[in-house]
Order: structure tokens, then sequence, then C-alpha cells
């Protein structure tokens, strides 16, 4: 380098730290006040009204203040916007103590201030009028909002709003499912319209200004259900056609401030400051970690309502992804952290799904069970060899034939009820039916089907063994929570098939009642799509036009491998297993301590007699029944109209659908589940083989 660079270099820099410590010298003197962005409107000694942006400088004279002076009129920076129980509280205290934003809880409060001022209204972006009336007088301010997962919102709400009010007067939660805001005579303080968070973000306008604008799959997020519920909706989001609101959205989840990885939440405070352009070191979040409260949301009996509000979590996290966050006006506190969390949004908070298991991941309200005390009934058997001991309320029934409709679980049932120690919970002699009582939260009631059967043995000193019929448990939330919860040791019987036949065994049977009142039966290409439990939106619902029975019939129930899955006999944690499984989202029961004896009814019907006969000295193994006083050959098959021939030409679009998650579920079975310490299957090399046949579709053989 010559001398003339250098000299050059030396010259640049000295102007550059002249510029610094005269712009610090000057702003020291209050010569010179910046006003962060939009401050909105001020008026000099001569009343005229200036605006002010951004970046904008305005030079006081000191020597003379009757030239320089200025009153600040409708000056407004940020409001702390909502939502209520999410946090917004906690965070804009956290903000107030660094004194450099001055916070207010009253619009006739504002005055003139030397520091930005906030507007604290968590319940404002609630209120259609409220809103508006703010967006005229601020149109530049920004908006703070804390989200929280809904379950977990509605929790905080209610243990809050309940926590002085005696038990015979709290509402229980499923009372207040449904829209409770913009209809008179409302009886409820609350209700879960309180949560579709994404009904009040979308009257901000930052998506588009008015339904005909927007798209049917945002329409559809936005879950216009009810006619009521709709124009509700309709009315918010037409706020926003001709919304004046031109700020920036700050965006933080509830998860985010109480995280307990102090460099994620230094990342959200980083973020927060640089919103709201704040100088402080810290700022100091504290948001108390809740416990359960008045309101245990994760027991048994508020399973559906979870479920529903699961729903809601699901769309929300859409439309959040798939619009909202699109915007340029929209600020997310540590973005990546932001999307991992949202995704657990859509499923329940008190269960894990595989996704969460892969990454370790505790859903906040999930608590594995580690009661090493908890013991299988046959151990309490060997112990306990005598007719006065008592069972357990945890062992009272020993064995569920789990799965699935359609899979031979009825035949299996009334076969089993054959044997003189088994007793199907019948409550009529040799006619047992399936047993709904787990899957609606009835435990007393299921509990009462086996009073007169809590001795392991009888006066004779014979086994007594109990089981019962339900072929939806693996599809049922609610009904594999009861069972980890109260009967975590119970067995479980499930039989599965080629999904191409069974579809079409489904179809024909599910819609027997349809034809005798001349309804129009689907097409099975109508039927392609999710219509269980488990589905969150875009559901198929086909409804009995009498009996308002739903028949969830569709593509998606074949998915035996998914329903299998939820039992955590597998590890779930590896690529090669997760796409196998589709990246379900569906709970996981790890509490689950019972065994799995899993067959392919082509074991069942089996023509090969040795083979037939090893399946039935093993099914008795299992159950711990007398050799020889099972036996299948008795097995019949139901009969029901014929509707559909699935080989036909025309449901070959369906066939390649239910194609392809036979074979994902083949390979699965074959590669993961067959290997699981608690899975018991007959006959593994012929299993095998039948399962091998579900790789091939069978119209094409014939």
């Amino acid at each position: 380098m010559n001398e003339s660079s250098k000299k050059a270099i030396a010259f640049i820099l000295a102007v550059a730290f002249f510029n610094i410590y005269a712009l610090k010298y000057l702003e020291a003197s209050n010569l010179f006040v910046q006003y962060t962005k939009p401050v909105g409107r001020i008026k000099d000694g001569n009343n005229n009204v200036h605006e002010i942006n951004e970046t904008s400088h305005t030079e006081l004279n000191h020597h003379n203040p009757n030239e320089a002076y200025y009153e600040l009129m409708k000056r407004m920076h940020f409001v702390f916007a909502g939502f209520d129980s999410s946090g917004i509280e906690n965070l804009a205290n956290a903000v107030r103590y660094t004194e450099e934003i001055q916070m207010t809880k009253n619009l006739s409060d504002i005055t003139e201030a030397p520091i930005p001022i906030a507007y604290f209204s968590p319940k404002m972006i609630y209120s259609q009028s409220a809103f508006k009336e703010f967006v005229e007088m601020y149109p530049e301010a920004d908006i703070v909002i804390s989200l929280q997962n809904p379950i977990l919102s509605f929790r905080t709400m209610y243990n809050e709003y309940y926590k002085h009010v005696p038990s015979s007067d709290r509402k229980q939660p499923e009372s207040l499912v449904g829209i409770c805001m913009g209809i008179e005579k409302v009886k409820v303080p609350f209700c879960t319209q309180y949560f579709y968070f994404h009904h009040f973000l979308a009257r901000l306008g930052l998506t588009k200004v008015s339904y005909e604008d927007r798209s049917e799959e945002e329409i559809k997020l936005l879950d216009r259900r009810s006619e009521e519920e709709a124009n509700l909706l309709d009315r918010q989001v037409d706020l926003s056609q001709d919304s004046k609101w031109k700020g920036r959205l700050f965006l933080v989840l509830n998860e985010q401030l109480v995280d307990s990885d102090k460099q994620r939440r230094h990342q959200v405070e980083t973020d927060l400051k640089d919103f709201l352009r704040i100088h402080s070191n810290t700022l100091n979040i504290s948001i108390p970690t809740q416990d359960d409260g008045i309101l245990d949301i994760c027991h048994i009996s508020h399973v559906k309502f979870r479920h529903d509000l699961s729903h809601v979590g699901s769309r929300l996290v859409q439309w959040l992804k798939q619009y909202l966050l699109r915007s340029d006006r929209v600020v997310v506190a540590n973005v990546g952290h932001f999307l991992q969390l949202l995704e657990g949004w859509i499923s329940d908070p008190c269960s894990r799904t595989m996704h969460q298991i892969k990454q370790n991941f505790t859903p906040p309200l999930f608590q594995e069970v580690q009661d090493t005390s908890i013991q299988s009934n046959a151990t309490d058997v060997h112990s306990h060899n005598n007719s006065l001991v008592e069972r357990k309320d945890s062992n009272l029934v020993d064995f569920s034939i789990g799965g699935f409709a359609k899979c031979a679980t009825s035949s299996l049932m009334k076969l089993t009820s054959f044997v003189p120690n088994v007793y199907m919970g019948n409550r009529t002699e040799h006619k047992p039916k399936e047993v709904h009582e787990l899957q609606n939260g009835d435990i007393d009631g299921f509990r009462k089907r086996f009073k007169h059967r809590q001795k392991y043995f009888d006066g004779n000193g014979t086994r007594l063994i109990n089981g019962y019929k339900n072929p939806n448990v693996l599809y049922s939330q609610e009904h594999l929570e009861s069972i980890e919860t109260y009967f975590p040791t119970m067995d479980l019987v499930v039989n599965v098939r080629h999904p191409i036949t069974h579809f079409q065994s489904q179809y024909n049977y599910k819609f027997r009642w349809l034809n005798e009142t001349e309804v129009v039966l689907p097409k099975p290409t109508d039927l392609i799509g999710n219509c269980g439990p488990a589905c969150y939106h875009g559901c198929l619902k086909l409804t009995h036009p009498t009996k308002r029975e739903n028949y969830q019939v569709c593509t998606e129930n074949s998915n035996f491998h998914q329903a299998l899955s939820r039992l955590h006999l597998t590890p779930l944690t590896t690529k090669d297993e997760l796409q196998l499984l589709g990246y379900h989202n569906l709970s996981i029961h790890s509490n689950w301590k019972g065994r799995l004896f899993l067959s392919e009814i082509g074991q069942i019907g089996d023509k090969n007699a040795t083979r037939k006969a090893i399946w039935d000295r093993e099914y008795e193994k299992f159950l711990g029944l007398e050799p020889y006083s099972f036996s299948s050959f008795h097995s019949h098959k139901s009969h029901h109209p014929t509707f559909i021939h699935i080989c036909d030409d025309e449901h070959k679009p369906v066939r390649d659908v239910l194609l392809e998650k036979a074979k994902s579920a083949a390979t699965w079975i074959q590669k993961f589940l067959m290997n699981a310490d608690r899975v018991v299957i007959t006959d593994r090399n012929h299993f095998h083989q039948l399962l091998e046949k579900w790789k091939v579709d069978p119209c094409e053989e014939k």
C-alpha cells in the first residue's frame, strides 16, 4: 500500500469518528430528538400539524422555545392487543419495566411523553368496534400479539375465571363449545370461539381484503362451519376490507416466553427489543408455570373436548403458515422455533405424536407412567392362585378384540364367547355385542359390566377370563387413553387384511341401510380421503338420512399401520419408518404396557387344517385358555348386500390409492412391528407370505 492510499484511509476514518462523536454530542445536548417508527401527528407553536415518519429528526431550539414548541397529538407507537391467557400481560409488564416505553391501559391517558407510548388492551383484537376505533386513530401503530395452544389457552382462562367460583356453579368445558360473541342472550362467560385466533387475526387485513378475494382453501381454514358462525366471521373479516391499519405485527408464542432454553429465550427477547427499538440489556419476561388448577384438562372425560380444539389448532396453524406469515409486515420471534412449536398445536398436548418422539420432545401436559408396581394379569394370577383374591381395578379386564372393523372381529368375539370361562362383557348370555363405554369416557359403566367377575378364579378353581370387543379401539384416542390410564396391562387382539378388499367390505356393509332407503350411494372415488376421528380438515362425512349416523367409509380407514403405530411398539425415530407411516400426526400411547396378538384374516379363515389348528392353540395360550377349549373351525362369513365389486374397472383409481397404502403397511409390519418384543404372531412365515400379497393388486391376480 502506497503512502497516498494510507493517507486516504486515515482521512476517511477520522471523518467517520468525528461524525459519530458529533452525533452523540448533539443527542446528549438534546439538540435533536429522534422519533422512532410511526408516532402519529404533532403540531408546533403555530398549530401547524406535521406527520412524523420512522426516521425523521426534529430540531429543537431550546434558546427560543416559543418558536420551537411541539405538542404531541395522538401519539401511539405500539399496542399489546391480545390474546388473553397467552402471556401478553406479562410481556407488557416486562416492556414497561425497561422504562423506555410508557405503558397505558386507557386511551384517554395518552398525552405528551418523552418516550414512546404503548397501549395495553388484550381484548381489543376480539372487539370489532374497539379495533375499528383504534385503527382510525392510530393507523400506523405496530401491534404485538402473543398466542398459545388453544387447549392450553382454554385451560388458563377457565382456571382464572372459575378460581373463586364454587364447584357447583362451574360449567363443564364441554358446555362451552361453540360461539358466544356477537350473539344476544349468551349465558356463558367465554367459549371455544375465543380460541379461534385466526378468525380475529384475519381482520388485520394482512392476507386478503375480502372473502371474494380469498382462495377456497383459505376460506376452509377460516372454518365457516355453521351459518351463525359464518355470519360472525364474515363481519370480522369484512372489517379488514377497508382497514386503514398499516402497521407491523409482532407474533410470539407463549411457549417461547416460558422456554427453559436460555439461548432461545434470549433470541426471542432480542427480536422483541429490535421490534420495539428498546436498548435495555435484558427483558425480564416472567411468566409463572401454571399448575393444573381447578381444571384437569388431560382427564379422560375431556378427550373429545380436546379433540375439538385440536381441530381448531390444526386450521389455525395452516392459516398462519400458508397465509399470515407470508406477509412482509409480520415479524416472528425466533421463526425456526416458532414454526417447530406450531406443529405441536395440531395434536393433543396431553399425548405425544411420533414426530415429538423422534425429536425427544415432551408435550406440555404429557406425563409418562413410570409405575414399576404395574404388573400384568398373568403375574397376578401366578402369584395369587386362589379363588379369594380379587383383581385390582387395573386388571379387571384381560383382553380386548380391538380392531379392525370388517376384519373378522365379530366372528372372533362370538367364537371366544363360546369358551365357558370367558366373559365378553355381554349383558345377555351368549349374545356378546360391542362394548363402547371406554370410547365414550364412561369408565364406571364399563366397570359395572365386569363387577361380578372381579375374582381371578371361581369356586372350582377355574381361571376367569374377561374380555370385550370394539373394532375401533385403535381409531379412538379416547378409547386408547382410557385403556392406558385405567387398564394399562390389557392385552389387545387385532386382525388386519388387504386394504383393497377391506374397503370393499366396509362399503358394502356400511351402506346396506342406505340402499333400503333408496338413497343414491356415494361413488367409491368420492371416498378417497379421510373420514375418521383423527381427521382435522377436509373430512369426508356421509350421514344416514334418517338415523343421522356418520358412516366412516373412506380410503384412510385402511391405514392399519398408522393405527397400530399408536401403541408405540416400534421406535418411531428413523426416517425410513416415519416415511412408511406417512408422517401421520395421530396420538401415540406409550403408557400402554400390554401385549398385541396380531393376525392376518387369511390365518383365521385358513383352509389348511394344520395351520389353522396351530393358530387356535396359540390364541388359547395368549388368552390363558384351557388347551383345545377354543376352535375357529366354526367361523362363518357374514352376508350383506354387494353394492360394488372392487375389481370393476371403474374402481381402479380407488384401488391404486389403496394399493400404495397396502404396500406401506405390509412393509412397516414386516420390517418394524414383527420385531417388537410385545407382539405375538402365529406362524410368522405364513403371516409374512400373506403380507407379501398386499403388495400387489388382488384384482390383477384373478
